[in-house]
C-alpha cells in the first residue's frame, strides 16, 4: 500500500495581528468583516503555498526555525486551526500530539482525562476501558491516575499524552516538540513504540523536532520550511544539511561570541593556522594541523594550551576533541614566535560527511585559562571516500565491516 494519507496543496495561513481592543481597531475589523476586503498592514502570513504529500507508513520530519510555521501546519493537519485557502486531506484517524497537555482538563483526574481524550480522538468508551491498563502501564503513572492533573509536572503530562495517543490506533500520528520535556529513557521509549507502530500498523508519522540525530535516525523523509514556505522536500541528509548551512553564519558567530571571547591582555596571540588538507579521500589520509603563534608577556607562570575539535557539520555533533593540555604535551612559552603541529590518524572511522574544525589557543595560569584566539569554525574538513558511492545515510562513524552470503 502506497497511497497518499495527507495530500496539502497549495496552503495559505493568515492571522491577523493588529491590535483591535481600541474603538478605531473594533471598527475596522466590522468593516472588514461587512465588505469582506482586508488591509494589509496587521497581516502575517505564517503558512505560503505549501504543497506536499505524504504516503502510508512514511515518516515526514518537519525542521525550520522558530516562527517558520512547524506548529501551525500541524495544527491545521489535525483540523484544530483553520486554513486561510487552499486544499488539504487527511485521510484515517488522527491522533495528534501537538501541545503540552492540549485536550486534558486540569481539575479533571488522570482516569478521566484518559477516557475523555480517547473519546474525543475518535475510540468509543468500551475500547478506552479495554484499553486503559495499556495506557497506565505505558505511561507509567499509575500511583496518579486518581489525581487531578492539574498537580501533573510536564513530564507527566506528556507520559499520558502519549499513552493516549499511540494506544487509540491512529493511521496517523502528528508528533510536535513534545517530546522534547520527558527524559530520556521515555524519549527513546517513545520512539521505540512509534517504530513498532509503523512496522506492525502501517502508521504515517508527521514529526516537528529541533533535534537533529532524531530527524535523521527516525524519518525517511524532511521538510525545510523557513518564513511559512517549503524551502527543500529531500532526504534527511540533505535537508538537514541545508538548513544548518543556510544558518551557518549566524550560529558560528553566536558560538564564538558565547565561547571565543578573546582576553584583550592574553600573553599570546595567533599568528597562523592551516590544515595540510580539506577533502579526506582514504581512509588512510593523515590530517595535519600546523600552527604558529606570538608570545608577548616574559611572565613564565602560564603554560600553553592548543586545542583543536571536529564537529559534524549536520548535527552539530563534537566529534573529537584534541588538546595539548589534556594530552600533558608542554608547549612553549618564551616570548618570540612558535610552530607547533597536531598529526591526526584514524580517519577511516569518520563517516562521509562534512565536518567542522574550530581552533583554540589559551594560557593556562594553574586551573585558570586566559583565552588567546578562538576560530569558530577554522575551516570545514570534507569526508569522501572514493570506495563510497554515496553519501552517508546514518550515523557519524564509518565501522569497517563486510557482507557474506551463503
Amino acid at each position: 500500500m502506497n497511497e497518499s494519507v495527507i495530500q496539502v496543496s497549495n496552503l495559505w495561513k493568515r492571522y491577523d495581528i493588529r491590535p483591535i481592543h481600541t474603538l478605531l481597531g473594533k471598527g475596522r475589523y466590522l468593516l472588514e468583516r461587512i465588505t469582506g476586503r482586508r488591509e494589509r498592514e496587521g497581516v502575517f502570513w505564517a503558512l505560503r503555498d505549501v504543497s506536499f504529500e505524504v504516503k502510508r507508513g512514511e515518516t515526514l520530519g518537519i525542521i525550520g526555525p522558530n516562527g517558520a510555521g512547524k506548529s501551525t501546519l500541524l495544527k491545521i493537519l489535525c483540523g484544530v486551526t483553520a486554513l486561510t485557502r487552499g486544499s488539504l486531506r487527511v485521510e484515517g484517524a488522527v491522533a495528534p500530539l501537538i501541545e503540552l497537555g492540549a485536550g486534558f482538563h486540569p481539575e479533571l483526574t488522570g482516569r478521566e482525562n484518559v477516557l475523555i481524550n480517547g473519546i474525543i480522538l475518535g475510540m468509543s468508551r468500551r475500547e478506552m476501558n479495554r484499553k486503559y491498563e495499556q495506557i497506565v502501564e505505558f505511561a507509567e503513572l499509575g500511583e496518579f491516575m486518581d489525581t487531578p492533573v492539574k498537580k501533573y509536572s510536564s513530564g507527566m503530562f506528556v507520559r499520558l499524552a502519549f499513552a493516549v495517543a499511540v494506544h487509540t490506533e491512529p493511521d496517523v500520528l502528528l508528533v510536535d516538540e513534545v517530546l522534547s520535556v520527558g527524559d530520556f529513557s521515555f524519549q527513546k521509549k517513545c520512539m521505540d513504540y512509534m517504530r513498532d507502530l509503523m512496522e506492525r500498523n502501517n502508521v504515517t508519522v508527521v514529526l516537528v523536532s529541533h533535534s537533529a540525530p532524531r530527524i535523521q535516525t527516525f524519518c525517511s523523509r524532511v521538510i525545510l520550511l523557513d518564513h511559512g514556505r517549503v524551502k527543500i522536500d529531500s532526504d534527511p541528509v540533505h535537508a538537514l544539511r541545508k538548513y544548518y548551512s543556510s544558518g551557518h553564519g549566524a550560529k558560528a558567530a553566536k558560538f564564538a561570541e558565547k565561547h571565543g571571547r578573546v582576553c584583550p591582555d592574553a600573553p599570546a596571540t595567533l599568528v597562523s593556522a592551516a590544515l595540510n588538507r580539506q577533502e579526506i579521500n582514504t581512509g588512510n589520509d593523515e590530517l595535519s594541523l600546523t600552527v604558529s603563534y606570538n608570545v608577548h608577556k616574559t611572565d613564565m607562570k602560564y603554560k600553553m594550551d592548543l586545542g583543536m575539535f571536529l564537529q559534524d557539520s549536520v548535527t552539530g555533533i563534537m566529534i573529537a576533541h584534541f588538546s595539548s593540555r589534556l594530552d600533558d604535551v608542554s608547549l612553549p612559552n618564551t616570548p618570540g614566535e612558535h610552530k607547533v603541529g597536531l598529526r591526526v590518524r584514524g580517519l577511516a572511522h569518520l563517516a562521509p560527511g562534512d565536518y567542522e574544525v574550530y581552533l583554540g589557543l589559551g594560557a593556562m595560569y594553574g586551573s585558570a585559562r586566559v583565552r588567546c584566539a578562538f576560530l569558530a569554525p577554522m575551516t570545514t574538513l570534507s569526508v569522501r571516500k572514493r570506495e563510497l558511492s554515496k553519501e552517508r545515510s546514518f550515523g557519524l562513524i564509518d565501522l569497517a565491516h563486510e557482507w557474506e552470503r551463503e
